[in-house]
C-alpha cells in the first residue's frame, strides 16, 4: 500500500507542505482557490472523522469498490480536475485559520479513534489503513496543486 497519513514520517512531511503553503499561492489547475482548498482539506477531515456524514452517491456504489482496489491498492494518485463533492466546498474565511484547523485535523486524525466507520461517499466501507492512505493522497494532491 501507499504512503499513509496513520505513519508519523509522512504526516510530518505532509504537514511542513502545508505549513509552507504561502497567501499568495496560486492553483496549478482548478477553481479552487487557497482558502477554498483548505476548506474543502477541513471538511474531507470532518469526513474522514465521522463529523460530517455525506450521503453515499450512486456512482459510488456502482463503481466506488473497483475504483477503490484501483486506486488505494493500485497506487494511482488523483488526477488534475477530479470531481469534488459539494459537499466538500465551502468558501470563505481567512488562509490562516483554515491552515491552523488543517493540521489540528491532521493531528486528530492519526490519534486513537480518529477515524470514521461511516462509509467514504465514493469508495463506501474503507479500513483505518485505507483512510490513512486515502487521505495522504488526497493531501498531496492539493499541496501540489499550488506548487508545495
Amino acid at each position: 500500500m501507499s504512503a499513509t497519513l496513520l505513519d508519523p514520517s509522512t504526516r510530518a512531511q505532509l504537514t511542513e507542505r502545508v505549513r509552507a503553503l504561502e497567501s499568495e499561492a496560486q492553483p496549478l489547475w482548478g477553481r479552487m482557490d487557497l482558502v477554498a482548498m483548505l476548506n474543502h482539506l477541513n471538511l474531507s477531515f470532518q469526513a474522514a472523522s465521522g463529523e460530517l456524514r455525506l450521503k453515499r452517491a450512486l456512482i459510488g456504489r456502482l463503481f466506488g469498490g473497483v475504483a477503490k482496489r484501483v486506486f488505494l491498492a493500485g497506487g494511482r494518485d488523483f488526477t488534475r480536475n477530479s470531481p469534488t463533492d459539494p459537499g466538500l466546498l465551502r468558501q470563505g474565511g481567512s488562509h490562516e485559520a483554515a491552515r491552523t484547523e488543517l493540521l489540528q485535523r491532521i493531528e486528530a486524525f492519526a490519534q486513537p479513534g480518529g477515524i470514521s466507520d461511516h462509509p467514504h461517499a465514493f469508495f463506501g466501507p474503507l479500513t483505518p489503513d485505507e483512510w490513512g492512505v486515502l487521505m495522504a493522497k488526497h493531501l498531496d494532491h492539493h499541496l501540489r496543486q499550488f506548487g508545495a
